[in-house]
């Protein structure tokens, strides 16, 4: 997982409201996408059961 430093922290508050709302967006929607990934995966290579 990636993780973020303190730096990163310092100049990302020091965008703009704007740009800071849109990035957090934008985590989110990619976030959602990699759960969804994961989910389908779970999916199509859990084994069946056999019962």
């Amino acid at each position: 997982m990636h993780r973020t430093t303190d730096r990163f922290w310092k100049c990302f508050e020091k965008l703009p409201a704007p740009v800071q709302k849109i990035s957090k967006k934008n985590f989110e929607i990619r976030v959602t996408a990699y759960i969804t990934i994961i989910a389908v995966f779970v999916r199509l290579f859990r084994p069946y059961n056999t019962c």
